[in-house]
């Protein structure tokens, strides 16, 4: 009788039981997901606002860090007299690529020939530097073979290439108590043309959409040929600071011409 009551409770919990317990938990689970969103108080509306802002902000600030403004300033103190020079220096938009006369590979192969190999159908001495191979071949007389040798070759090849390095060039301003104001373009790598130097050549400059002027050139005390001044800034600071864009032809040695794009607009000669 026991056995039959354990059996027939069985029964109903699988067949009624279980049914209820699998709907209740449906019922439960549509509810849950058909539930209205929690709602959100003003206060708690206004912060997520204000959050939200302030995240944009900080990205904002982390992608300026990215994109330097155009000028850079910095302020030095003359040793001599305690006067404080000021410096404005710019990069073009594109830097630009120099030929230099540096070596940058020189291989050297020396290849040489020893005994002869077998199992080779063709003579692979140029290739692998010896002229020496066995051929071994069938036939109706049977297996036969053949052999060939030469004096082992030696080659030596040499490769080398031409350089290009990053030239890197800025174009400064340098501001003096009581002095003309220096402008100078300079490199550091590779050369400007040497008859910038020498009154043959001078720079080509445009501001925004003007048409080009011509200015003469005087090269350093260094004589290093990487740095490029302005024989005179007179008119040519008073285009500057009413410009935006200033274009510069340069001429750089054993390479060729080349037109660098300035940002130059907003410039303060008291920033440091």
């Amino acid at each position: 009788m026991t056995k039959f009551f354990k059996q027939a409770s069985i029964a109903v919990f699988v067949f009624i039981g279980l049914p209820i317990i699998i709907g209740l938990t449906l019922i439960v689970r549509k509810a849950i997901k058909n539930a209205p969103p929690p709602t959100i108080s003003k206060a708690d509306s206004i912060k997520i606002k204000r959050d939200s802002i302030q995240a944009a902000t900080w990205a904002a600030a982390e992608e300026e860090k990215k994109h330097p403004k155009n000028w850079y300033y910095r302020a030095d103190e003359d040793p001599m007299t305690s006067d404080t020079v000021y410096y404005a220096t710019v990069s073009p938009k594109e830097n630009i690529s120099v030929r230099t006369n540096r070596e940058i590979m020189k291989v050297s192969v020396t290849e040489t020939g020893g005994d002869n190999r077998s199992g080779r159908a063709y003579d692979d001495g140029y290739r692998n530097g010896y002229n020496n191979a066995k051929r071994n071949t069938n036939s109706f007389w049977g297996n036969r073979s053949s052999s060939y040798t030469s004096t082992p070759k030696k080659r030596t090849t040499t490769t080398s290439s031409t350089n290009y390095a990053s030239a890197y060039l800025t174009f400064t301003l340098v501001k003096k108590p009581g002095k003309e104001t220096d402008a100078y373009i300079d490199m550091a790598d590779g050369a400007f043309n040497p008859s910038y130097f020498n009154g043959g050549q001078g720079l080509h400059i445009r501001f925004d959409k003007d048409k080009d002027a011509y200015y003469p050139t005087l090269g350093d005390k260094a004589q290093s040929g990487r740095v490029l001044y302005l024989a005179s800034t007179k008119g040519f600071l008073a285009k500057l600071k009413k410009a935006k864009t200033m274009l510069i032809e340069v001429d750089v040695a054993n390479t060729g011409r080349f037109v660098l794009e300035f940002d130059v607009h907003d410039l303060d000669w008291k920033r440091s």
